[in-house]
Protein backbone atom coordinates (compact mmCIF):
# COMPACT_ATOMS: atom_id res chain seq x y z
CA UNK A 1 0.00 0.00 0.00
CA UNK A 2 2.96 1.94 0.81
CA UNK A 3 4.78 1.65 -2.27
CA UNK A 4 1.96 2.40 -4.47
CA UNK A 5 1.17 5.88 -2.67
CA UNK A 6 4.98 6.41 -3.39
CA UNK A 7 4.75 5.86 -7.30
CA UNK A 8 1.98 8.11 -7.93
CA UNK A 9 4.06 10.79 -5.98
CA UNK A 10 7.01 10.16 -7.88
CA UNK A 11 5.24 9.78 -11.31
CA UNK A 12 3.71 13.65 -10.58
CA UNK A 13 6.70 15.39 -10.00
CA UNK A 14 8.32 14.12 -12.93
CA UNK A 15 4.99 15.62 -14.92
CA UNK A 16 5.56 18.89 -13.32
CA UNK A 17 9.64 18.66 -13.80
CA UNK A 18 8.91 18.09 -17.72
CA UNK A 19 6.57 20.57 -18.61
CA UNK A 20 8.55 23.39 -16.73
CA UNK A 21 11.80 22.24 -18.59
CA UNK A 22 9.69 22.13 -22.36
CA UNK A 23 8.06 25.79 -21.24
CA UNK A 24 11.43 26.81 -20.44
CA UNK A 25 12.48 26.44 -23.74
CA UNK A 26 9.83 27.15 -25.67
CA UNK A 27 10.20 30.57 -24.20
CA UNK A 28 13.77 30.33 -25.43
CA UNK A 29 13.38 29.76 -28.97
CA UNK A 30 10.50 32.63 -29.33
CA UNK A 31 11.39 35.17 -31.99
CA UNK A 32 10.24 38.92 -31.50
CA UNK A 33 7.16 39.88 -32.77
CA UNK A 34 7.06 42.83 -35.78
CA UNK A 35 5.86 46.20 -35.14
CA UNK A 36 3.05 47.20 -37.68
CA UNK A 37 2.13 51.30 -38.16
CA UNK A 38 -2.30 51.71 -39.31
CA UNK A 39 -2.88 54.19 -41.60
CA UNK A 40 -6.11 56.05 -41.06
CA UNK A 41 -7.61 56.62 -43.91
CA UNK A 42 -9.75 59.91 -44.81
CA UNK A 43 -13.34 59.09 -45.99
CA UNK A 44 -14.45 60.87 -49.45
CA UNK A 45 -17.38 62.08 -49.62
CA UNK A 46 -20.50 64.15 -51.97
CA UNK A 47 -21.02 67.30 -51.36
CA UNK A 48 -23.57 70.14 -52.54
CA UNK A 49 -23.87 73.27 -51.90
CA UNK A 50 -27.19 74.72 -50.38
CA UNK A 51 -28.98 77.15 -53.09
CA UNK A 52 -31.72 79.50 -51.57
CA UNK A 53 -35.03 79.17 -53.23
CA UNK A 54 -38.69 80.71 -53.76
CA UNK A 55 -41.04 77.75 -53.54
CA UNK A 56 -44.78 77.81 -53.77
CA UNK A 57 -46.10 75.52 -51.05
CA UNK A 58 -49.17 72.95 -52.78
CA UNK A 59 -51.53 70.44 -51.88
CA UNK A 60 -52.29 67.20 -53.63
CA UNK A 61 -55.91 65.89 -53.31
CA UNK A 62 -57.89 63.69 -55.68
CA UNK A 63 -61.87 64.33 -56.30
CA UNK A 64 -64.58 63.56 -58.86
CA UNK A 65 -65.80 65.73 -62.06
CA UNK A 66 -69.29 66.98 -61.18
CA UNK A 67 -71.47 69.23 -62.99
CA UNK A 68 -72.06 72.34 -62.05
CA UNK A 69 -74.90 73.20 -62.97
CA UNK A 70 -77.60 70.55 -64.09
CA UNK A 71 -80.83 71.15 -65.58
CA UNK A 72 -83.64 68.40 -65.41
CA UNK A 73 -86.21 68.31 -67.71
CA UNK A 74 -89.27 67.98 -66.88
CA UNK A 75 -92.79 67.85 -68.61
CA UNK A 76 -95.07 70.67 -67.15
CA UNK A 77 -98.34 70.21 -69.18
CA UNK A 78 -99.51 66.70 -70.29
CA UNK A 79 -99.98 65.06 -73.52
CA UNK A 80 -98.33 62.68 -76.66
CA UNK A 81 -94.41 63.46 -77.50
CA UNK A 82 -95.06 64.35 -81.07
CA UNK A 83 -90.92 65.54 -81.46
CA UNK A 84 -87.47 64.89 -79.88
CA UNK A 85 -84.46 66.30 -81.31
CA UNK A 86 -81.56 64.16 -83.01
CA UNK A 87 -79.38 65.15 -80.39
CA UNK A 88 -81.33 64.55 -77.33
CA UNK A 89 -78.98 61.24 -76.73
CA UNK A 90 -76.89 60.65 -74.00
CA UNK A 91 -72.96 62.27 -74.68
CA UNK A 92 -74.76 64.41 -76.99
CA UNK A 93 -74.24 68.63 -77.13
CA UNK A 94 -77.97 70.92 -77.22
CA UNK A 95 -77.70 74.50 -77.84
CA UNK A 96 -79.11 77.27 -75.32
CA UNK A 97 -83.07 77.77 -76.61
CA UNK A 98 -83.53 74.58 -78.79
CA UNK A 99 -86.48 72.62 -78.82
CA UNK A 100 -85.67 69.07 -76.95
CA UNK A 101 -88.63 67.84 -76.56
CA UNK A 102 -92.80 69.09 -77.95
CA UNK A 103 -95.65 67.79 -77.17
CA UNK A 104 -98.70 67.71 -79.30
CA UNK A 105 -100.20 71.49 -79.39
CA UNK A 106 -103.50 71.08 -80.92
CA UNK A 107 -105.49 71.03 -77.73
CA UNK A 108 -103.66 74.01 -76.37
CA UNK A 109 -103.90 75.95 -79.53
CA UNK A 110 -107.59 75.25 -79.18
CA UNK A 111 -107.69 77.15 -75.90
CA UNK A 112 -106.00 79.71 -77.37
CA UNK A 113 -107.84 80.26 -80.02
CA UNK A 114 -111.01 80.43 -77.78
CA UNK A 115 -109.10 82.37 -75.40
CA UNK A 116 -108.47 85.46 -78.13
CA UNK A 117 -112.55 84.70 -79.14
CA UNK A 118 -113.52 85.52 -75.58
CA UNK A 119 -111.05 88.43 -75.38
CA UNK A 120 -112.88 90.21 -79.08
CA UNK A 121 -116.12 89.35 -76.92
CA UNK A 122 -115.69 91.62 -74.17
CA UNK A 123 -114.64 94.06 -76.59
CA UNK A 124 -117.60 94.34 -77.97
CA UNK A 125 -119.82 94.57 -75.12
CA UNK A 126 -117.40 97.28 -73.85
CA UNK A 127 -117.78 98.87 -76.77
CA UNK A 128 -121.49 98.07 -77.06
CA UNK A 129 -122.09 99.45 -73.82
CA UNK A 130 -119.93 102.75 -74.98
CA UNK A 131 -121.83 103.94 -77.38
CA UNK A 132 -125.21 103.16 -75.04
CA UNK A 133 -123.80 105.35 -72.84
CA UNK A 134 -122.88 107.90 -75.57
CA UNK A 135 -127.09 107.30 -76.18
CA UNK A 136 -127.96 107.90 -72.69
CA UNK A 137 -125.94 111.16 -72.64
CA UNK A 138 -127.26 112.58 -75.41
CA UNK A 139 -130.83 111.38 -73.93
CA UNK A 140 -130.18 113.07 -70.94
CA UNK A 141 -129.29 116.21 -72.54
CA UNK A 142 -132.62 116.30 -74.89
CA UNK A 143 -134.80 115.17 -71.85
CA UNK A 144 -133.17 118.09 -70.05
CA UNK A 145 -133.91 120.58 -73.18
CA UNK A 146 -137.52 119.29 -72.82
CA UNK A 147 -137.91 119.91 -68.88
CA UNK A 148 -136.81 122.97 -69.51
CA UNK A 149 -139.54 123.92 -71.89
CA UNK A 150 -142.43 122.30 -70.11
CA UNK A 151 -141.18 124.50 -67.01
CA UNK A 152 -141.45 127.30 -69.16
CA UNK A 153 -144.50 126.61 -70.18
CA UNK A 154 -146.43 125.74 -67.07
CA UNK A 155 -144.69 128.96 -66.12
CA UNK A 156 -146.51 130.76 -68.92
CA UNK A 157 -150.00 128.60 -67.82
CA UNK A 158 -149.97 130.03 -64.31
CA UNK A 159 -149.84 133.31 -65.53
CA UNK A 160 -152.38 133.45 -68.02
CA UNK A 161 -154.63 131.23 -65.31
CA UNK A 162 -154.13 133.98 -62.47
CA UNK A 163 -155.35 136.38 -65.18
CA UNK A 164 -158.29 134.12 -66.50
CA UNK A 165 -156.97 133.80 -69.95
CA UNK A 166 -155.48 130.34 -69.42
CA UNK A 167 -158.51 127.51 -68.22
CA UNK A 168 -158.07 124.98 -65.55
CA UNK A 169 -157.79 121.76 -68.18
CA UNK A 170 -154.71 123.76 -69.76
CA UNK A 171 -153.43 124.50 -66.74
CA UNK A 172 -153.44 120.76 -65.50
CA UNK A 173 -152.16 119.52 -69.30
CA UNK A 174 -149.38 121.97 -68.86
CA UNK A 175 -148.56 120.36 -65.33
CA UNK A 176 -148.77 116.63 -66.37
CA UNK A 177 -146.31 117.48 -69.80
CA UNK A 178 -143.45 118.84 -67.25
CA UNK A 179 -143.90 116.17 -64.74
CA UNK A 180 -144.03 113.49 -68.03
CA UNK A 181 -140.43 115.44 -69.61
CA UNK A 182 -138.99 115.20 -65.68
CA UNK A 183 -139.48 111.30 -65.01
CA UNK A 184 -137.88 111.10 -68.22
CA UNK A 185 -135.30 112.78 -67.73
CA UNK A 186 -134.69 111.01 -63.95
CA UNK A 187 -135.10 107.32 -66.18
CA UNK A 188 -132.27 107.98 -68.16
CA UNK A 189 -129.87 109.55 -65.25
CA UNK A 190 -131.06 106.82 -63.65
CA UNK A 191 -129.89 104.23 -66.62
CA UNK A 192 -126.75 106.24 -66.43
CA UNK A 193 -126.00 106.00 -62.80
CA UNK A 194 -125.81 102.31 -63.31
CA UNK A 195 -123.66 101.94 -66.73
CA UNK A 196 -120.32 102.49 -64.10
CA UNK A 197 -120.72 99.42 -62.72
CA UNK A 198 -121.62 97.52 -65.69
CA UNK A 199 -118.48 99.04 -67.60
CA UNK A 200 -116.38 97.97 -64.92
CA UNK A 201 -117.96 94.30 -65.17
CA UNK A 202 -117.06 94.41 -69.08
CA UNK A 203 -113.72 95.40 -68.33
CA UNK A 204 -112.93 92.64 -66.14
CA UNK A 205 -114.44 90.21 -68.40
CA UNK A 206 -111.69 91.59 -70.72
CA UNK A 207 -109.40 91.02 -68.18
CA UNK A 208 -110.01 87.67 -67.23
CA UNK A 209 -109.86 86.80 -71.13
CA UNK A 210 -106.98 88.43 -71.52
CA UNK A 211 -105.24 86.33 -68.50
CA UNK A 212 -106.94 83.41 -69.83
CA UNK A 213 -105.10 84.19 -73.33
CA UNK A 214 -101.86 84.76 -71.12
CA UNK A 215 -102.44 81.02 -69.83
CA UNK A 216 -103.06 78.83 -72.48
CA UNK A 217 -100.19 80.59 -74.55
CA UNK A 218 -97.95 79.93 -71.39
CA UNK A 219 -99.48 75.91 -71.70
CA UNK A 220 -98.64 76.21 -75.34
CA UNK A 221 -95.05 77.28 -74.69
CA UNK A 222 -94.28 74.61 -71.95
CA UNK A 223 -95.23 72.13 -74.74
CA UNK A 224 -91.59 72.83 -76.29
CA UNK A 225 -88.76 71.83 -73.78
CA UNK A 226 -86.04 73.95 -73.93
CA UNK A 227 -82.20 73.90 -72.58
CA UNK A 228 -81.86 77.52 -70.89
CA UNK A 229 -77.91 76.84 -71.30
CA UNK A 230 -75.82 75.48 -73.94
CA UNK A 231 -74.82 71.79 -72.39
CA UNK A 232 -74.39 68.08 -72.35
CA UNK A 233 -77.18 65.54 -72.09
CA UNK A 234 -76.44 63.51 -69.02
CA UNK A 235 -79.46 61.04 -69.26
CA UNK A 236 -83.00 60.53 -71.57
CA UNK A 237 -86.32 59.58 -70.42
CA UNK A 238 -88.33 59.78 -72.93
CA UNK A 239 -89.33 58.44 -76.39
CA UNK A 240 -91.28 59.57 -79.30
CA UNK A 241 -94.93 59.30 -78.60
CA UNK A 242 -95.03 58.47 -75.56
CA UNK A 243 -98.15 60.24 -73.09
CA UNK A 244 -96.60 62.17 -70.54
CA UNK A 245 -97.93 63.96 -67.60
CA UNK A 246 -97.41 66.75 -65.40
CA UNK A 247 -93.89 66.73 -63.75
CA UNK A 248 -92.92 63.29 -65.59
CA UNK A 249 -89.20 63.58 -66.06
CA UNK A 250 -87.97 63.76 -69.56
CA UNK A 251 -83.85 63.98 -69.35
CA UNK A 252 -81.06 66.03 -67.88
CA UNK A 253 -78.68 68.22 -69.17
CA UNK A 254 -75.66 70.10 -67.88
CA UNK A 255 -73.84 73.30 -68.84
CA UNK A 256 -70.72 73.11 -71.18
CA UNK A 257 -67.58 74.43 -69.40
CA UNK A 258 -69.16 74.35 -65.95
CA UNK A 259 -67.55 71.08 -64.21
CA UNK A 260 -66.65 71.03 -60.90
CA UNK A 261 -64.71 68.82 -58.66
CA UNK A 262 -64.64 68.40 -54.91
CA UNK A 263 -62.04 67.74 -53.24
CA UNK A 264 -61.11 67.10 -48.96
CA UNK A 265 -57.90 69.25 -47.70
CA UNK A 266 -56.69 67.26 -44.13
CA UNK A 267 -56.51 70.26 -41.41
CA UNK A 268 -52.67 70.34 -41.07
CA UNK A 269 -52.49 70.84 -44.72
CA UNK A 270 -54.44 73.85 -44.32
CA UNK A 271 -51.60 76.23 -43.39
CA UNK A 272 -50.51 75.94 -46.94
CA UNK A 273 -53.02 77.81 -48.52
CA UNK A 274 -54.70 79.94 -45.26
CA UNK A 275 -52.79 83.17 -45.37
CA UNK A 276 -54.49 83.35 -49.46
CA UNK A 277 -57.83 83.46 -47.85
CA UNK A 278 -56.71 85.68 -45.37
CA UNK A 279 -55.67 87.93 -47.88
CA UNK A 280 -58.95 87.82 -49.59
CA UNK A 281 -58.14 85.54 -52.80
CA UNK A 282 -58.84 82.13 -54.02
CA UNK A 283 -56.25 79.70 -54.11
CA UNK A 284 -55.45 78.42 -58.43
CA UNK A 285 -55.22 74.95 -58.80
CA UNK A 286 -54.23 72.74 -61.81
CA UNK A 287 -56.52 69.80 -62.09
CA UNK A 288 -54.63 66.41 -63.84
CA UNK A 289 -56.96 63.23 -65.55
CA UNK A 290 -55.69 60.32 -63.51
CA UNK A 291 -53.73 58.17 -66.50
CA UNK A 292 -53.90 60.57 -68.94
CA UNK A 293 -51.30 62.77 -70.83
CA UNK A 294 -49.68 64.73 -67.77
CA UNK A 295 -49.45 67.89 -69.67
CA UNK A 296 -52.90 68.07 -70.22
CA UNK A 297 -54.10 69.61 -67.28
CA UNK A 298 -57.09 72.40 -66.62
CA UNK A 299 -57.09 75.59 -64.91
CA UNK A 300 -58.96 75.67 -61.77
CA UNK A 301 -59.57 78.04 -58.81
CA UNK A 302 -61.02 77.19 -55.39
CA UNK A 303 -64.46 78.90 -55.70
CA UNK A 304 -65.89 78.13 -52.00
CA UNK A 305 -65.05 76.03 -48.73
CA UNK A 306 -67.53 74.11 -46.96
CA UNK A 307 -69.11 74.97 -43.71
CA UNK A 308 -68.70 72.01 -42.26
CA UNK A 309 -65.57 69.76 -41.33
CA UNK A 310 -66.01 65.74 -42.24
CA UNK A 311 -66.39 63.89 -38.72
CA UNK A 312 -65.32 60.42 -39.62
CA UNK A 313 -62.21 62.03 -42.07
CA UNK A 314 -61.74 65.30 -40.31
CA UNK A 315 -60.70 66.91 -43.46
CA UNK A 316 -62.37 70.22 -44.62
CA UNK A 317 -64.34 70.36 -48.48
CA UNK A 318 -63.85 72.60 -50.93
CA UNK A 319 -64.97 73.10 -54.29
CA UNK A 320 -62.76 73.63 -56.86
CA UNK A 321 -64.74 75.14 -60.47
CA UNK A 322 -62.79 74.01 -63.89
CA UNK A 323 -61.62 76.93 -65.91
CA UNK A 324 -63.65 75.97 -69.62
CA UNK A 325 -61.77 78.09 -71.74
CA UNK A 326 -58.46 76.42 -71.81
CA UNK A 327 -57.51 72.98 -72.76
CA UNK A 328 -60.61 71.91 -74.19
CA UNK A 329 -62.74 70.86 -71.42
CA UNK A 330 -64.68 68.68 -73.58
CA UNK A 331 -62.22 65.70 -72.52
CA UNK A 332 -63.58 66.38 -69.06
CA UNK A 333 -66.67 64.75 -68.62
CA UNK A 334 -68.79 63.85 -65.26
CA UNK A 335 -67.66 61.36 -62.92
CA UNK A 336 -63.57 61.39 -64.06
CA UNK A 337 -61.47 60.73 -61.15
CA UNK A 338 -59.05 63.74 -61.46
CA UNK A 339 -55.77 64.78 -58.90
CA UNK A 340 -55.83 68.53 -57.88
CA UNK A 341 -52.57 70.44 -57.33
CA UNK A 342 -53.88 73.35 -54.70
CA UNK A 343 -51.18 76.10 -54.91
CA UNK A 344 -50.70 77.98 -51.42
CA UNK A 345 -48.29 80.41 -50.17
CA UNK A 346 -44.84 81.32 -51.48
CA UNK A 347 -41.98 80.88 -49.38
CA UNK A 348 -38.62 82.86 -49.67
CA UNK A 349 -36.01 81.87 -48.90
CA UNK A 350 -36.32 78.07 -48.78
CA UNK A 351 -33.34 75.33 -49.09
CA UNK A 352 -35.16 71.98 -50.72
CA UNK A 353 -33.16 68.69 -49.68
CA UNK A 354 -33.90 65.01 -50.46
CA UNK A 355 -35.52 63.31 -47.29
CA UNK A 356 -33.16 61.16 -47.18
CA UNK A 357 -30.31 63.21 -46.28
CA UNK A 358 -32.35 64.03 -42.87
CA UNK A 359 -30.68 62.11 -39.75
CA UNK A 360 -32.96 61.84 -36.34
CA UNK A 361 -32.98 65.21 -34.78
CA UNK A 362 -33.34 67.08 -37.70
CA UNK A 363 -29.90 66.77 -38.05
CA UNK A 364 -28.11 67.16 -41.25
CA UNK A 365 -24.57 66.70 -42.29
CA UNK A 366 -22.71 69.40 -43.35
CA UNK A 367 -18.56 69.89 -44.90
CA UNK A 368 -17.29 72.76 -43.28
CA UNK A 369 -13.28 73.22 -43.40
CA UNK A 370 -12.80 69.81 -44.05
CA UNK A 371 -14.52 68.26 -40.56
CA UNK A 372 -18.26 67.09 -40.24
CA UNK A 373 -20.41 69.10 -38.65
CA UNK A 374 -24.19 67.87 -37.03
CA UNK A 375 -26.03 71.01 -38.17
CA UNK A 376 -29.43 71.34 -36.57
CA UNK A 377 -32.47 72.94 -38.95
CA UNK A 378 -35.81 73.64 -38.95
CA UNK A 379 -37.87 71.86 -41.28
CA UNK A 380 -40.70 73.66 -42.50
CA UNK A 381 -42.36 70.81 -44.72
CA UNK A 382 -41.91 67.18 -45.30
CA UNK A 383 -43.33 67.01 -49.05
CA UNK A 384 -42.95 63.89 -51.07
CA UNK A 385 -39.54 62.64 -51.40
CA UNK A 386 -38.10 66.80 -49.96
CA UNK A 387 -37.87 68.40 -46.96
CA UNK A 388 -38.06 71.84 -46.98
CA UNK A 389 -35.93 73.87 -44.25
CA UNK A 390 -36.29 77.54 -43.18
CA UNK A 391 -33.49 77.87 -40.52
CA UNK A 392 -29.73 76.06 -39.69
CA UNK A 393 -29.15 76.26 -43.36
CA UNK A 394 -27.36 79.07 -45.22
CA UNK A 395 -26.52 79.88 -49.18
CA UNK A 396 -23.64 78.44 -49.89
CA UNK A 397 -23.52 76.07 -47.27
CA UNK A 398 -21.97 72.17 -48.09
CA UNK A 399 -24.33 69.43 -47.53
CA UNK A 400 -22.67 65.88 -47.21
CA UNK A 401 -25.01 63.30 -49.60
CA UNK A 402 -22.89 60.52 -48.66
CA UNK A 403 -23.69 57.89 -46.03
CA UNK A 404 -21.05 57.73 -43.36
CA UNK A 405 -21.15 54.85 -40.37
CA UNK A 406 -19.93 55.43 -37.38
CA UNK A 407 -20.40 59.16 -37.96
CA UNK A 408 -18.90 61.64 -35.47
CA UNK A 409 -19.45 65.48 -35.10
CA UNK A 410 -15.92 67.00 -35.87
CA UNK A 411 -14.30 63.71 -38.04
CA UNK A 412 -12.01 64.67 -40.63
CA UNK A 413 -13.41 63.96 -43.97
CA UNK A 414 -12.49 64.87 -47.79
CA UNK A 415 -14.69 66.16 -50.09
CA UNK A 416 -15.95 65.24 -54.05
CA UNK A 417 -17.86 67.71 -55.61
CA UNK A 418 -21.39 66.71 -57.35
CA UNK A 419 -24.80 68.49 -58.24
CA UNK A 420 -27.43 70.25 -56.08
CA UNK A 421 -29.05 67.72 -53.70
CA UNK A 422 -32.58 70.20 -54.51
CA UNK A 423 -32.35 69.56 -58.38
CA UNK A 424 -34.90 66.71 -58.49
CA UNK A 425 -37.80 68.49 -57.20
Amino acid sequence: MKHGILFKSVRSIVVVVVAIFVGGFLIAIRSEPERRTTDVSIPVVQVAEAKAETRTMVIDAFGTVKPRDTLKLTAEVPGRVVFIHDGFKEGSAIDQDEVIVRIDQRTFLLDVRSAKVRIRQAVADIQRLGQEIDNLKGDIRLATANVNLTTKELSRIRALNKEDFASITSLDRSEQQDIQARMTLQAFQNSLSVTGSAMEQKQAALSMAKIDLDRAELALEKTEIRSDFNGWVLEKGVEMGEFITIGQPLGTVYRQGGLDVEVRIPLEKMQWIDPIFAQGDLPRAVVTMTGSDPNQVWQARVARVKATIDEKTRTLPMVLEVDSQKNGLISLRPGTFVRCTISGSRYDPVFVVPRHLLRPGNTLFVLEAGRLAMRKVEVLRRFKEEIFISQGLGKGDKIVLSPLAQAVDGMRLMEQKTTNPGNNS
